[in-house]
């Protein structure tokens, strides 16, 4: 069954013939914690710039260098790069400002298909470097099957796809192989070994509307690596579908034809040539210090950046949040970069 949907990027309206079910797609899930996961950038409509984010945004992405976003290809699809705008650090659409930058270049992968959504994998080159901890790429194909996939993103909430969430949400979802995967679908999809199938049988919780081109991680020997970029389903979280992911090791060569994949530079923060106590003393520090300056130029004014959870008062709850917010940075660095890199 193929249905004819509508997508409008600024001023441009494009018809795309696609599936019924790949909808730009948490369902079931929960309200993650701010700063938990400083990777997942907002992919939005640059114009009309005053429009609110929430109103703007569109899909998700990954951050996997300082400068370039992974998302799906069909989220881009038809748009041009200066309609396009990537927001980092963020975790609530309605009150964040987070780190904005303009879109330099995409790069759709050239065996995208808009029909059978295979290869639906693009990137996103910025016009401004993010000040935001990229994700590692998983770049190995391993057998996945039976593992959790991490997902989150600001999609709806609902199984009809009318709920819209206003901060980010995640949720866990099994792994399942390619050929289970093929026969819940049957004739409706071929399932290819570009893609990668997660969710539960009786359904209950998925990605959905809004969260397209997000990042889906596998943790592996303790680290989270990004192994698939959300693409398609039949609807959000009903029974006996799966949702689909682009698989993104299989797109290495892909990637690494654009992106310069340095962990290293982002663990030496002193840039001495190593990776020691030292980093993590200075990245700890800078951490702090921003803190600090958010507590003195926001909190302690009143001002507007000072109401972290967007509750419309600014008080000790929001010293917390940011402090929270802060300890997911920390968390994420070391974890992901300062630990597997140290001397």
């Amino acid at each position: 069954m193929r249905n004819l949907l509508t997508l409008c990027f600024a001023a441009l309206c494009l018809p795309v013939l696609t599936a019924a079910h790949a909808e730009p797609r948490i369902v079931g899930g929960r309200s993650a914690t701010p700063g938990s996961m400083p990777w997942l950038v907002a992919v939005a409509d640059a114009k009309p710039p005053a429009k609110p984010l929430y109103d703007r945004q569109f899909c998700g992405g990954a951050l996997i260098a300082d400068n370039w976003v992974l998302t799906a290809a069909h989220c881009v699809e038809g748009t041009r790069p200066e309609s396009l705008q990537v927001v980092a650090q963020i975790y609530d659409l309605t009150k964040d400002s987070g780190q904005v930058s303009a879109v330099r270049r995409k790069i759709m992968h050239p065996n995208y298909n808009r029909f059978s959504m295979n290869a639906d994998i693009a990137l996103l080159e910025l016009a401004t470097p993010l000040d935001a901890i990229p994700i590692p790429v998983l770049q190995q194909n391993l057998a996945l099957t039976g593992q959790w996939l991490s997902i989150a993103g600001w999609g709806s909430i609902d199984k009809a796809g009318n709920n819209y969430a206003e901060q980010l949400r995640e949720t866990e979802v099994p792994i399942v192989s390619n050929a289970t995967c093929q026969r819940a679908y049957g004739r409706l999809d071929k399932i290819t070994g570009n893609m990668l199938c997660a969710g539960f049988k009786e359904g209950g919780r998925d990605s959905c509307q809004g969260d397209s081109g997000g990042p889906a991680l596998v943790e592996i020997n303790g680290r989270w690596l990004l192994a698939g970029v959300v693409s398609f389903g039949e609807g959000c979280a009903r029974a006996n579908y799966y949702g689909i992911y682009t698989r993104v090791s299989r797109f290495a060569a892909f990637l690494h034809e654009y992106v310069d994949f340095d962990g290293n530079r982002l663990a030496d923060v002193n840039q001495d040539g190593r990776v020691n106590a030292a980093d993590a003393i200075d990245k700890n520090q800078a951490l702090q210090d921003e803190f600090d300056a958010w507590l003195e130029d926001c909190w302690k004014t009143r001002s507007d950046c000072g109401d972290v959870d967007g509750d419309k008062n600014i008080d000790w709850r929001d010293v917390l949040r940011r402090n929270q917010y802060m300890d997911g940075l920390w968390q994420a660095w070391t974890t992901e970069y300062w630990q597997p890199l140290r001397d």
